[in-house]
């Protein structure tokens, strides 16, 4: 993971900010279960698991991943203490 603060330029109004992104050698751990049917009778079915676990590593990686970033606006802590 790569984590990088951008200070805010004196010319303009952005803020500080925070990126960060993945190696694409990430390992994403999760387990997704889904029940359906009636309070006597559920089950899990792999299939729904299965394409939720795919649609969430998709958005992961599209958005995540290098040479891609997410970039956090930092709130502006004042010196008013």
């Amino acid at each position: 993971m790569s984590l990088k603060t951008i200070p805010p330029s004196s010319n303009s109004d952005r803020k500080t900010s925070l990126t960060f992104s993945f190696a694409p050698d990430y390992r994403l751990e999760f387990s997704i279960k889904s029940l359906l049917g009636s309070r006597s009778r559920l089950q899990n079915l792999p299939k729904i698991s299965q394409l939720v676990e795919s649609r969430i590593r998709k958005w992961f990686v599209e958005r995540c991943v290098q040479p891609r970033f997410q970039e956090i606006t930092l709130p502006e802590f004042g010196s008013g203490l």
